[in-house]
């Protein structure tokens, strides 16, 4: 088997998380790929605001460009979860790879209204 050439095919596809507080809303900056690895830091860093008392969560998937179904179980997840604990989940402004995913899940309900 010959090895991979450098190159975007060899690249390791990773995704960052900027929490910020919004008119007290913790607010989720994500950018890269939302796919196995991503779900996992981004469940960690919702996790995280949610253990200091925020109970309203927006994921701004702006950057996303890759979204797959792990990352759509994390946004059922953690909508099912806030709602029973009074709280609330919205994402915004949703590249549209990112829209049609959420689309084609049935998912389009978690867009924030404009």
């Amino acid at each position: 088997m010959k090895d991979r050439p450098a190159g975007r095919a060899a690249q390791t596809w990773t995704l960052s998380v900027t929490p910020q507080l919004v008119d007290g809303k913790a607010e989720l900056l994500v950018a890269g790929r939302l796919g196995q690895t991503g779900a996992i830091q981004l469940e960690a860093a919702c996790r995280t605001a949610m253990e200091q008392g925020c109970q309203a969560l927006v994921i701004d998937l702006a950057g996303v460009d890759y979204l797959s179904s792990p990352g759509l179980r994390l946004l059922e997840k953690l909508k099912a979860d806030l709602t029973a604990q009074g709280g609330s989940l919205s994402v915004r402004n949703p590249t549209d790879p990112v829209r049609l995913a959420l689309d084609l899940a049935g998912m389009l309900q978690l867009m924030e209204a404009k």
